[in-house]
């Protein structure tokens, strides 16, 4: 029995369809109330003086490491807590 060592090489006979419909759902960023976000009284940006002093506190404890200071501030980030000192910054 002779096999054809080009067998491998040769095109199939007939190919998988197109699949051209995609199944993926982007809502990345999706806002389900567009008003009650944009236009809410919060402002993540506002620091009580509460919040400024436990920040100042826990920065002499914890130098940069954000992380660490902020999980003692229940309302912030630790990209909030960088932005907050590197604007207040002397």
């Amino acid at each position: 029995m002779l096999i054809d060592p080009d067998s491998h090489l040769r095109a199939p006979q007939s190919a998988a369809p197109l699949r051209l419909e995609s199944d993926f759902d982007d809502d990345n960023g999706f806002v389900k109330d567009p008003v009650a976000f944009f236009l809410s009284d919060f402002d993540p940006d506002f620091w009580s003086e509460e919040e400024k002093i436990t920040f100042e506190k826990r920065y002499l404890l914890f130098p940069k490491q954000f992380g660490k200071i902020a999980a003692a501030l229940p309302d912030k980030t630790p990209s909030q807590c960088v932005r907050y000192y590197y604007l207040t910054k002397k």
